[in-house]
């Protein structure tokens, strides 16, 4: 198995024009920060401190709600898949690891959904739990539901070698294009067919006005899942995320609550990568955001759909 960082840092500087060469050269740790590759290329202490206004950037508008961040700015991505993904990797798979469902015990081939799914952080996790706790299932067939493709580059570029740093089953990623925010939605059938829906860090773009539509597209989406599906809701710590999936989870039907609301924090699994701790981010900055995330502080919820 690679080190994680290592196809990340490699991957998205080549999605830069700018690929760094990292050797990874054994298991060298240093309280918690991963020192096992070794860069001979000099150009990474400028790529990743021309990144720097970006992770800033991305800090100063995550401090808000509803977040905002405009996210076709390929540096924005880039520093984005650097300075968050890794940290949004690990919810699903603590919210899977706490909550067991059997429907992950029975089947071979898992269909799953994501609704906003962006770079796909949240899949690199699930495949990542099915890989050591479900080894039943061989087959993930993923359809992603965005608004945009900005992040179609990352998730084959990027999250797909991730996935298969984890996964050796097979897996296949499609994308369907469907606007949370609009009035008049169109159901994918594909949402017919899932066994496992997700709803991670979306809620948080959400105005006020936007709140109440995606409360409705959600519920026309919930009735449309098969009996015996399951919707997994995962979003940061803000009080309007707890208030808006209590009042989802009273307005759909024909359901069982297989986990109530609850707030955990999910430290990070990955060791801290000596390259960005020393070269992208910066202890005399904090304030700025310049500093690495212990973890992710989330409301979630599972909800089973019944007949």
């Amino acid at each position: 198995m690679e080190c994680e960082y290592k196809i990340l840092l490699e991957k998205i500087t080549d999605l830069l024009e700018s690929r760094i060469s990292l050797q990874q050269g054994g298991d060298a740790q240093t309280v918690g920060i991963c020192e096992v590759c070794k860069c001979e290329t000099p150009n990474i202490d400028y790529l990743l401190a021309g990144l720097k206004d970006k992770v800033i950037e991305l800090w100063q508008a995550y401090k808000n709600y509803p977040i905002k961040v405009d996210y076709a700015d390929r540096y924005v991505r880039a520093a984005y898949m650097l300075s968050y993904f890794p940290y949004y990797i690990h919810p699903i798979y603590h919210v899977l690891n706490v909550n067991r469902n059997s429907i992950l015990d029975k089947i071979e081939e898992l269909n799953v959904g994501f609704l906003g799914g962006g770079a796909l952080p949240e899949l690199v996790g699930l495949t990542k739990y099915v890989s050591i706790q479900k080894k039943n299932i061989i087959n993930i067939n993923v359809t992603v539901f965005d608004s945009t493709t900005h992040w179609n580059t990352e998730r084959s570029s990027v999250t797909e070698p991730l996935i298969k740093n984890y996964y050796p089953g097979n897996f296949k990623i499609e994308s369907t294009i469907v606007n949370l925010w609009d009035k008049k939605i169109s159901v994918s059938s594909t949402i017919k067919r899932l066994d496992v829906l997700v709803l991670q860090n979306t809620i948080n773009e959400a105005t006020d006005e936007g709140k109440e539509i995606l409360k409705m597209n959600l519920i026309k989406i919930w009735n449309e899942l098969a009996q015996g599906a399951i919707f997994i809701i995962i979003d940061l710590n803000y009080a309007e995320i707890s208030s808006f999936i209590n009042d989802l989870s009273q307005s759909i039907i024909n359901k069982e609550i297989l986990q109530e609301l609850r707030k955990d924090s999910v430290t990070n699994a990955l060791p801290r990568c000596y390259f960005i701790q020393d070269k992208l981010f910066d202890p005399s900055r904090e304030e700025d955001g310049l500093y690495p995330r212990g973890g992710a502080r989330s409301y979630w919820s599972i909800i089973l759909k019944k007949g």
